[in-house]
């Protein structure tokens, strides 16, 4: 005859406690990890920021590229490259609005070379780009750049440099630079710059893009195409400076 099965034993509360105490994860401190390793772009910093927003040394060059929308007469669908840009009025100026000669001129010349929208539109609102792209860092920044104008063809131009934010909203970079259609002054150029204060909340990439917009072509003049001409606007590269 077998004696009967011994109850089985359950461990006891204390026996519980001290099986608890080994069975806590254990937590693994890493390194913490920079802002923009998470974005996946290193900002660029000091001297390096203007370096790399220069227009370089031709079309196209140190990152910056071209687009277009709409038509355009002579094969011209792009922004240009230029090293330096200067007008001191057009010989053909008078012959097509009766107008005076001109009294002043423009020069641009900044470091880092010009980009000039210069085609003539066959078409209403057609547009020019140029953009560029750049990690920005955490922080404020000051955003500025220097542009001349024509003001005497007949198609009037329009440019806005904005800052877009991967993702994210477009800063406009000071108020758009308007060359109207000429008129009967004998001033036909303009000068200035403009600026903007830009707050990157946390590090990432951000596109820095020139617009050109032209207006409808006016219908006088049709019969030798001073019509066709559209007024010329310049600018030089932005120069971003990081204030906090």
């Amino acid at each position: 005859m077998t004696s009967p099965a011994a109850p089985p034993r359950h461990p006891s509360r204390r026996t519980l406690a001290r099986g608890a105490a080994w069975s806590v994860p254990t937590v693994i401190m890493g390194a913490s990890v920079p802002a923009y390793a998470a974005s996946g772009c290193i900002p660029a910093t000091g001297s390096t920021l203007t370096q790399q927003l220069s227009f370089g040394s031709a079309q196209g060059a140190n990152g910056w590229s071209a687009g277009s929308t709409g038509s355009y007469y002579g094969g011209a669908t792009a922004p240009r490259w230029a090293s330096s840009y200067s007008q001191n009025g057009w010989n053909g100026t008078t012959n097509c609005f009766s107008r005076p000669s001109p009294t002043n001129s423009i020069s641009l010349a900044p470091e880092g070379g010009t980009v000039v929208g210069d085609p003539d539109p066959s078409r209403a609102n057609s547009t020019l780009t140029y953009s560029r792209t750049l990690c920005l860092a955490a922080g404020s920044y000051t955003v500025s750049f220097d542009w001349v104008a024509l003001t005497y063809n007949s198609v009037g131009s329009t440019l806005q440099l904005t800052a877009t934010r991967d993702q994210g909203t477009s800063t406009p970079i000071g108020a758009a630079v308007v060359a109207p259609i000429g008129n009967a002054s004998s001033n036909q150029f303009g000068s200035g710059s403009r600026s903007a204060t830009l707050t990157v909340p946390s590090a990432n990439t951000y596109t820095f893009t020139y617009s050109w917009t032209f207006t409808t072509a006016t219908a006088y003049e049709a019969s030798n195409g001073c019509n066709t001409y559209a007024n010329d606007i310049a600018v030089g590269p932005p120069v971003v400076t990081k204030t906090a």
